[in-house]
């Protein structure tokens, strides 16, 4: 810690999503799956005495296994990840773009489009964007 007494759970937590960050970025979406969870567990257990440190890890946690749940074709756990994240908040982009991708795979293109907007309107010329959308 830097002694402002934000406690060694948050620190603990930061280390377990750089270590699941590694996982991920190895393409070892399964194991970056179950360290973004342990992150969290010891985010959530931390979160009465780490104020926004751990917030922010939390987000960055889910919103990085929400990805990894979309590579492993957990479409439901990446749309529920997306969805807690963009509760604590609500401007995540990258969020919105990971739970419209989920949502086409379930089938809910309606739903999906109302997120891509949100995509949109922050990256109106990203290509990428552009082809999910006229797929969906």
């Amino acid at each position: 810690g830097d002694g402002d007494g934000d406690g060694a759970d948050a620190d603990a937590a930061a280390k377990m999503k750089r270590t699941a960050d590694d996982a991920f970025k190895r393409g070892d979406m399964r194991a970056a799956c179950d360290l973004y969870t342990a992150c969290l567990a010891s985010a959530s257990a931390s979160s009465s005495s780490g104020g926004s440190s751990v917030a922010a890890v939390k987000v960055a946690a889910l919103a990085n296994r929400a990805a990894a749940r979309l590579k492993l074709e957990d479409y439901a756990g990446a749309e529920k990840d997306a969805s807690d994240v963009l509760e604590m908040d609500g401007a995540h982009v990258k969020a919105h773009h990971r739970r419209a991708a989920a949502r086409v795979k379930l089938g809910r293109v309606h739903d999906a489009l109302v997120d891509y907007a949100v995509v949109r309107k922050a990256f109106p010329r990203h290509k990428g964007v552009l082809a999910e959308i006229e797929e969906a």
